[in-house]
């Protein structure tokens, strides 16, 4: 058996000790007898589909992403492509980042700098502006992984809790400040529970699948110890009842 990885920009996005995560994805595919071979991909190379078992994209500083993120708009069409073929991708820092909508770098005035186009593969957009006009009305700016919360440091010596669910978590119709999560986040801040951080992953109109995988998310991203999931039956179910099941509003279950 044999592992090919395709380390995306290698010479420019390696800030963080990325190499390091090759050489142990390496090093446990071959404890396991897996042959491993490293392609290195960066500017000006081709990406044939079909050549890479698994992606890796480290960070870099803002500079090598600037000319990164125009050469990868090259190669969106097959990363996309594999993507859905079920091809995993490791994606650190601003190589995630520019997987989503655009990645925001931030100049040493601490301003905003000019967008940088990301390829869209994961849908959030970092300190986007968030706008509500039904339910109420909110003005508010996403933080710089795309929730509709406050800025989250992620802490290795907090007690981490994640809230998990569709639009009462998502929040969208008050200010981040008071969204579930942030009343929550005061409420243990001041019964002095300052060593708890509560992370809320809230996306409208999601269902019970895409809980399970923000739930994957936050243990494995987050490192969270708990896990609250918000169910509204008057929806969340939906995603699991075929289309055609649910404009016909027939039963699932027959009551005789």
């Amino acid at each position: 058996m044999k592992l090919i990885i395709g380390y995306l920009y290698s010479d420019l996005m390696n800030i963080y000790g990325d190499t390091g995560n090759i050489i142990a994805l390496t090093k446990r595919a071959e404890w396991r007898g897996i042959d491993v071979e490293v392609k290195h991909i960066s500017i000006g190379d081709s990406l044939k589909p079909g050549t890479v078992d698994l992606f890796f994209f480290g960070g870099g500083q803002d500079q090598a992403q600037i000319e990164v993120a125009k050469d990868l708009q090259k190669k969106a069409t097959v990363l996309k492509a594999e993507v859905e073929k079920g091809v995993p991708i490791l994606a650190i820092c601003g190589g995630y980042q520019l997987l989503g909508e655009f990645y925001l770098p931030r100049l040493a005035s601490g301003k905003a700098g000019k967008p940088l186009p990301g390829i869209n593969i994961f849908s959030f957009t970092p300190y986007a502006r968030l706008y509500w006009t039904e339910e109420g009305f909110s003005n508010s700016q996403a933080n710089r992984f795309g929730w509709n919360s406050k800025e989250i440091e992620i802490k290795d010596d907090h007690y981490k809790i994640a809230l998990i669910g569709d639009s009462f978590v998502h929040a969208l119709q008050v200010h981040r400040k008071n969204n579930i999560g942030a009343v929550l986040q005061e409420k243990l801040r001041a019964s002095a529970q300052d060593n708890t951080t509560v992370y809320p992953f809230g996306i409208s109109g999601s269902s019970l699948l895409q809980y399970k995988l923000l739930e994957q998310y936050a243990l494995d991203f987050y490192q969270v110890k708990d896990v609250v999931v918000f169910i509204f039956l008057g929806n969340d179910f939906s995603g699991l009842i075929p289309s055609t099941l649910a404009k016909k509003k027939k039963r699932i279950v027959d009551p005789a």
